[in-house]
Order: C-alpha cells, then sequence, then structure tokens
C-alpha cells in the first residue's frame, strides 16, 4: 500500500548499504513497489539493471539529471530510446528530468538544462510516458517550458520545494502531481506544510529521494525507502492524508501495468 515514487538505490549502494537487504525488509513492511531515479547518465543503465535484478517490486526512471546535461552523450536520445525499448514493462516515466539554478555550477548550464528539458518531455510524449520533474530554484523556467505541453504530458513534480502558490500552478494548469519527501516531516517546513494541506489530496504522493532527506527523527543517516512511511504516517497523523487514497494517485501518475 506504500509507494516510494523516487529513490536512489544505486547510491545507497554505494555507501554500503546491502540492496538485498533493503529490499527483502521493504517488502516486509508493506512497501508496495520503488521507484528508482537517475543522476548520472550511465546510471541509466544501472536503474533498468536494478528493476530487472528486484522484477516487478523496483521500477526504473530514465533520462538526463538537470545536473548533469552537460555530460550526456550527443547521441542521448538514441541511447534513451534503445534502452527503453529493450525495458518498457519496467521504465514507468521519464526522470528526473527539470530545471534546476540552486547551485552557481547549475546556473551556469540553464540554456542546455533548458534544451534537455524541451527536448526529454517531446521525448516522453512521444513514448506515451509521464514524466518525475525536478526544479529547484527554478520555479518561472519549469512552468514555462511545461506550459508549451500543456493537454500532451501528464506527470509529477519531485521533491516538492516550493509553495501553494506554486503547486496551485502546477496543480490547475497543468493537472500535475505533487511528490513530498521526507522534508515534509521538519518542523519549520511551514511551506510545505501549508501547501499539503490546501492542495486536493487526489494530487499527493510521496518519495523519499533516498539516501537524501531522511525525515525528522533520522536525520544525520542516510534515507532509506523504508522511511517513506514516516513521511506517509505524518502525513496522515497531521493532515488526514490516508494511505489508500495515496495509492490511487500513484497509479495514476506512473504508467504501472
Amino acid at each position: 500500500m506504500f509507494v516510494d515514487t523516487h529513490s536512489h538505490l544505486d547510491i545507497l549502494e554505494e555507501r554500503g548499504i546491502d540492496l538485498e537487504i533493503e529490499v527483502e525488509n521493504a517488502k516486509n513492511s508493506e512497501i508496495s513497489f520503488i521507484v528508482q531515479s537517475i543522476d548520472s547518465f550511465e546510471s541509466n543503465f544501472t536503474s533498468t539493471q536494478l528493476a530487472e535484478k528486484f522484477k516487478n517490486f523496483v521500477f526504473s526512471l530514465i533520462g538526463v539529471h538537470p545536473q548533469q546535461v552537460q555530460f550526456a552523450p550527443k547521441n542521448y536520445l538514441e541511447i534513451l530510446q534503445n534502452l527503453l525499448d529493450r525495458n518498457r514493462e519496467k521504465v514507468v516515466a521519464i526522470g528526473e528530468i527539470g530545471v534546476d539554478l540552486h547551485y552557481p555550477e547549475t546556473k551556469e548550464t540553464k540554456k542546455l538544462q533548458l534544451e534537455f528539458f524541451e527536448t526529454l518531455i517531446s521525448f516522453s510524449v512521444k513514448n506515451s510516458l509521464p514524466i518525475e520533474v525536478h526544479s529547484w530554484d527554478s520555479f518561472d523556467e519549469t512552468f514555462e517550458i511545461l506550459k508549451k505541453f500543456k493537454g500532451r504530458v501528464r506527470g509529477g513534480i519531485h521533491s516538492f520545494s516550493y509553495g501553494f502558490f506554486e503547486a496551485k500552478k502546477f496543480i490547475d494548469e497543468l493537472d500535475f502531481f505533487i511528490s513530498f519527501a521526507g522534508s515534509l516531516t521538519y518542523p519549520k517546513n511551514q511551506n510545505l506544510h501549508e501547501t499539503i494541506s490546501k492542495i486536493p489530496k487526489e494530487k499527493i504522493v510521496f518519495e523519499t529521494d533516498s539516501p537524501f532527506m531522511p525525515p525528522t527523527g533520522f536525520r544525520g543517516k542516510p534515507n532509506s525507502p523504508l522511511l517513506v512511511k514516516e513521511v506517509y504516517k505524518f502525513a496522515k497523523e497531521r493532515f488526514g492524508i490516508d494511505e489508500r487514497q495515496v495509492f490511487e494517485n500513484v497509479k495514476k501518475f506512473l504508467k504501472i501495468t
């Protein structure tokens, strides 16, 4: 019944976590499935390999991360298409793709990021797949590109970090989902608390973005897909959001067959 819609299992493994144990623990803790995201371009292959290894429990995203656009090969679309064609049943969305203007070095690649984002949305439309969007300190840029595809692409904003105004725009004008991570549980994160309390429950999904942003009570340790239950618990106790509703939302958001 619980779903982690965005995780980085490969990075957990790099930090010494045994994924066999991690996945088995998740299965034994009512986690229905985990969505594995990408970081470097090479992680597209790792992502689909993990989806094969943990078949029907780990699903894959493929794409080009906005922080990595300058390192993508020139024929990245051809590579992604070939990878998708070989792994149709494992890939549930194109992602994480988007715009990141948080760091000085990512601001330098803004033009390239915008080009990649638009191209990868077109790629998702061509392949009838939703998108998971990475948007950090770049609401205007993200929204303007997404508007070009209004009515043609479905998707969600991963690890949402804006406020109610921005969430309402994504929902009302684009019919997107909003994904909240462990940061939702932080006591000082009033922006997110206001947002989740005001947006339609039908547009809410949850994630860990593990190993990043562990929830309150677990900070200082690597985050884990298991801890998505802490986000669900917080949302249910504070805002009355039922896990069954969220599960239905996930099925509408991602291409799960």
